[in-house]
């Protein structure tokens, strides 16, 4: 698994990590992505049981199992990287520190269904919310970076408006607006002239609903991250 640590002992996460994903450890678990792992029989992983890691945490090979991502003592033995569908219920994947590429819960990402992170939050796999509030050196995906390079403390560009975020991913659908550190804005968009086009609106779900990037609706499941 290619990786990198720190001097400062934070993990650093190169262009792509190959994990033993699915195959039963020393502690009798197979990690089946970077954040869920099944109990192992004989050897064999168990089908009918898929366990989630404790929030912020990912799948080791090691007797606790889980561990924190701020302990750069283990190595996470599955699906680490980026553009790699890992994130809770294959939600989203990291294109790099500050950009999300959603996969829907498909097996890879869809190109064109970005969303980059408001300044100060990072991709990171092992959250459900997406964008957490961190370091960049935290960031599941650090790619074209190496261990000297200095990382911004910021986003590369500031957050799409509902009608350009639509536009430049020409895709229909309910996506999470960008730059939104409230959890309750929303863009969606639609295509017009048969396909040639796309609009964008944005929205915000009401009183003390949030918008659920999961199921793309508002609940009143209040994000960790909020």
């Amino acid at each position: 698994m290619a990786f990198t640590i720190l001097a400062v002992g934070l993990l650093f996460f190169t262009d792509y990590a190959i994990g033993s994903c699915g195959t039963c450890q020393n502690n009798s678990v197979a990690c089946q992505s970077l954040t869920t792992f099944s109990l192992c029989i004989d050897d064999v992983p168990r089908s009918d049981e898929i366990i989630d890691c404790p929030e912020g945490s990912f799948c080791t090979d090691k007797p606790t199992i889980c561990v924190k991502n701020t302990n750069s003592s283990f190595e996470a033995s599955c699906g680490i990287g980026c553009d790699v569908c890992n994130s809770h219920d294959n939600v989203f994947s990291c294109m790099d520190p500050w950009t999300a590429v959603f996969c829907f819960g498909a097996k890879k990402p869809f190109p064109l269904a970005k969303s980059i992170c408001p300044k100060g939050y990072v991709c990171d796999l092992s959250n459900r919310e997406v964008c957490v509030k961190k370091s960049p050196s935290m960031a599941s995906c650090i790619r074209n970076l190496q261990s000297t390079t200095k990382l911004p403390d910021s986003t590369p560009r500031s957050p799409r408006d509902a009608t350009t975020f639509c536009r430049e991913n020409a895709m229909e659908g309910t996506f999470p607006a960008e730059g939104d550190t409230t959890c309750k804005r929303y863009y969606i968009c639609q295509a017009i002239s048969n396909g040639a086009k796309f609009m964008g609106y944005s929205y915000a779900c009401s009183g003390n609903d949030y918008f659920d990037p999961i199921e793309r609706l508002c609940t009143r499941k209040r994000p960790i991250s909020c």
